[in-house]
């Protein structure tokens, strides 16, 4: 195979855009704000909602991330679509970057099911199936149960949705030229929301209140 010009194989450093840094940092800033700031703040009456409007988008913060990895992920792999070893590469990178420190995050998390104290029983409460979480499928469960699970490990969820990101789209750029990859795009950004409005008109539930 010819390789497409510019990166020429998957483990070549991307090209930097730096405003991509700023905007990072607002995504930080956006979660920090909706847990330690509106989440961790109670009250009551008129001077409290008005204090806590600017904080109502916080929870956007996650979703900008998503954006954020959508396109970096998405602009490596399409600079790499015709080069050989493109799934082995990929795969490889993905593998290393994440699953060593996820498995071990969840290594605490096992040793604390069984051992932690009646207080901390909130922390490891198993209210998901174990291999959900092995198998990054916990954000199915989580909304079919409507339930973060324990609270150890309702972070995750966010990592699963990226995980099956990784599973997906690799493989449409790949098989997909890129006139089918726009006609992809512009299907899900018009039907995920119309999607979404039919399941919650039928009554199907949305899943647990957002958390970053």
């Amino acid at each position: 195979m010819v390789p497409h010009q510019g990166i020429t194989n998957l483990t070549d450093r991307p090209r930097r855009i730096p405003e991509l840094d700023g905007l990072r940092g607002m995504a930080i800033g956006l979660v920090v704000l909706y847990h330690y700031v509106k989440n961790a703040v109670v009250g009551t009456g008129f001077w409290y909602s008005l204090g806590l409007a600017p904080l109502r988008l916080a929870w956007s913060g996650v979703d900008l991330f998503f954006v954020l990895s959508g396109f970096l992920i998405g602009g490596i792999l399409l600079e790499a679509k015709n080069t050989d070893g493109y799934f082995r590469a990929f795969y490889g990178r993905r593998f290393f970057r994440i699953f060593p420190l996820y498995y071990i995050w969840l290594i605490p998390f096992g040793i604390g099911l069984a051992t932690a104290p009646p207080f901390l029983q909130g922390m490891f409460n198993l209210h998901l199936p174990l291999w959900s979480y092995l198998l990054f499928l916990q954000n199915f469960l989580m909304v079919a149960q409507g339930t973060f699970g324990a609270q150890w490990l309702f972070v995750t969820w966010s990592l699963a949705v990226e995980e099956q990101f990784y599973l997906i789209l690799p493989l449409l750029i790949r098989k997909l030229e890129l006139k089918q990859l726009q006609c992809v795009a512009l299907l899900a950004i018009v039907g995920a929301p119309l999607v979404r409005t039919a399941l919650a008109l039928a009554g199907v539930s949305m899943g647990p209140r957002c958390c970053c």
